[in-house]
């Protein structure tokens, strides 16, 4: 798969969860911005600290 831009989204169909493949759901991948990733960043070491 190529490298995803920030903000990019990719739908990926006919993703299947169990063997049985009795429903098809879809995968969606979504590339955080810079700044949402500073963000989590920023909370992750908040929780730590706590």
């Amino acid at each position: 798969m190529k490298d995803l831009a920030p903000g990019e989204t990719v739908e990926v169909h006919h993703v299947y969860i169990s063997q049985k493949r009795t429903s098809q759901p879809r995968l969606i991948l979504y590339r955080l911005t810079e700044k949402q990733e500073r963000g989590r960043e920023e909370k992750g070491t908040n929780d730590e600290k706590r």
